[in-house]
């Protein structure tokens, strides 16, 4: 269940608000989940708030590292995926 994984920590759910925000900042790249400000993420009560609707949609995402010391460093990838975002925000 999505709330029990939530709730322990095991995952953590990235707000599709922010990552739009950080790929448009200046120098938008995305750093590892440990160095990221709370406000990144969908707080428990969020989550089930989200939940007491019909569903509620999730995007997982994986891709190759581009450098072998980080995965995007110019936020190439970071600026696609908010691009996507950002269209299913606005529908």
């Amino acid at each position: 269940e999505l709330e029990a994984v939530v709730a322990s920590g095991a995952v953590a759910l990235l707000s599709a608000k922010w990552v739009v925000a950080l790929a448009k900042g200046e120098g938008g790249v995305l750093q590892p989940r440990q160095a990221l400000p709370d406000e990144a993420f969908l707080s428990l009560s969020q989550v089930q708030q989200a939940m007491g609707d019909t569903y509620l949609p999730v995007v997982c995402i994986s891709h190759c590292w581009l450098q072998p010391d980080h995965p995007d460093p110019r936020g190439h990838n970071l600026r696609v995926v908010a691009r996507a975002l950002e269209a299913w925000l606005k529908r």
